[in-house]
């Protein structure tokens, strides 16, 4: 249990044991009763923010009805055909023990869902079976026609108080020491989204701070998203730089995912969003941005065949540690590089060459007024580790 995500260990089993949005929480539970009294409902359409728990109710009412779950979302693309057989098999079909089975569809206003919106209008309209669609926006303009077939129940945010409730019970449970003042920060600062909560007490990241600058959740929320515009909300709300935000899911690629087609698919999409990178940088086509930012985040997202429920504890990015610590080196070039630059009536970048075919010392750097620290960190231009403390005694500033 230790390396398992809370948020699958105690996920809800019963639609009471989901938290907050009781009013709505009524609406799905009775929607679910006359189904079983065999009088046939529209199709629910769950919508609401990211984190308020939309698939955990659906989930949690499959096993309290005991319906056998058919679960298929747009986090990829979907093979219209195959999907086509499943559906058509899955409606006609009986299950053993259960006259009904729930259709889970999440993530319909997701951008891979348009293709297929006739097939979801369609089944919307012939139901034999409960349906439930999830989206977060309900009034997105592809969803116009699914919309007048289904019965909407708004999600909200859930309010602190009942995610306190939420987290004293998971800590209980996992023999947590929290204190009042801890869980309350938590429940505060979670902003209404409970799962980001429940991540940030398995984590210890017990501090107040803004729940999107905590780079360790922001990279967890991203591998374990379950839809594409989901990764693609918590990239954009992050307060990270983008290109360290994929710095940071680059390195810990391997150790979020677990099967080699899912690390393989993972680096193929970073490889296909360098190359846009590289044209915007060239040329400067920042039109380009958003195939950058889609095919690195929400490529990574969707690279995993199914969410891994165990907790992770994440590496900050060698690429960005090798850099920081090489930057005073760097900056020690670029400074001798200007001084070089006046004196060979040349432009930086050659008299950067030339400082690694020049006989260069100490004592010649400090005649020409370059500073201590910089004579330090160049010290590798004098085929030494370190400058010899009598040698660093004699430079003057």
């Amino acid at each position: 249990m230790k390396n398992t995500l809370y948020t699958f260990t105690y996920a809800p089993k019963t639609i009471v044991e989901c938290t907050g949005n009781d009013e709505a929480r009524g609406v799905i539970k009775t929607w679910a009763l006359d189904w079983q009294r065999d009088v046939i409902q529209k199709p629910l359409l769950i919508y609401g923010p990211t984190g308020s728990g939309k698939t955990a109710i659906a989930q949690a009412l499959s096993l309290e009805m005991d319906w056998p779950l058919f679960n298929l979302d747009f986090t990829t693309a979907i093979d219209l055909d195959k999907l086509k057989q499943q559906l058509t098999s899955s409606a006609q079909s009986i299950g053993l023990f259960s006259k009904y089975r729930l259709f889970l569809i999440d993530e319909v206003d997701g951008p891979l869902s348009r293709g297929i919106m006739p097939l979801l209008t369609l089944l919307a309209k012939e139901n034999k079976q409960p349906i439930i669609f999830i989206a977060n926006d309900a009034w997105d303009q592809k969803l116009s026609s699914l919309r007048t077939l289904c019965k909407l129940v708004e999600i909200k945010k859930i309010n602190s108080s009942s995610i306190s409730k939420t987290l004293h019970s998971i800590a209980l449970k996992s023999n947590l020491q929290l204190s009042e003042e801890e869980i309350s920060a938590i429940s505060k600062n979670s902003n209404g989204d409970i799962r980001a909560a429940i991540v940030d007490i398995q984590s210890g990241q017990f501090s107040e701070r803004d729940k999107e600058s905590d780079v360790f959740k922001t990279v967890s929320k991203i591998f374990k998203a379950q839809t594409i515009s989901e990764s693609l909300e918590i990239a954009d709300t992050a307060d990270v730089d983008l290109s360290l935000l994929i710095r940071w899911l680059e390195e810990n690629i391997a150790d979020e995912y677990e099967k080699a087609d899912e690390i393989a698919k993972s680096f193929n999409w970073l490889s296909r969003a360098d190359v846009f990178n590289g044209r915007i940088l060239r040329k400067q086509q920042w039109q380009l941005f958003v195939y950058y930012r889609f095919l690195s985040i929400a490529g990574i997202a969707s690279a995993k065949n199914k969410p891994y429920y165990k907790f992770v504890k994440y590496r900050f990015p060698t690429y960005v540690k090798t850099l920081s610590t090489s930057r005073a080196k760097r900056n020690a070039l670029k400074e001798v590089a200007e001084v070089f630059s006046t004196l060979l009536h040349c432009s930086k970048s050659q008299a950067l060459e030339a400082l690694f075919l020049l006989p260069l010392t100490p004592q010649i750097l400090s005649d020409l007024k370059i500073n201590e620290d910089t004579i330090a960190e160049l010290s590798f231009l004098f085929g030494q580790e370190k400058i010899p403390k009598k040698t660093k005694s004699r430079i003057k500033s």
